[in-house]
């Protein structure tokens, strides 16, 4: 599968560390959806796409 472009917002502090530790944000990314809990994850982004 190919990759595509996104934008995320980050929090400031994490964006700072994970650049100071020359970490990939878009692999880090990837990673971490890659092996969240597909069930939470699930639920997360139906409620965040819902709306407050």
């Amino acid at each position: 599968m190919g990759r595509v472009e996104v934008n995320l917002a980050l929090d400031a502090d994490v964006a700072e560390t994970a650049r100071s530790l020359g970490l990939n944000k878009s692999r880090l990314a990837e990673a971490c959806l890659g092996y969240s809990d597909r069930g939470y994850l699930s639920s997360l982004l139906r409620s965040a796409s819902s709306g407050p």
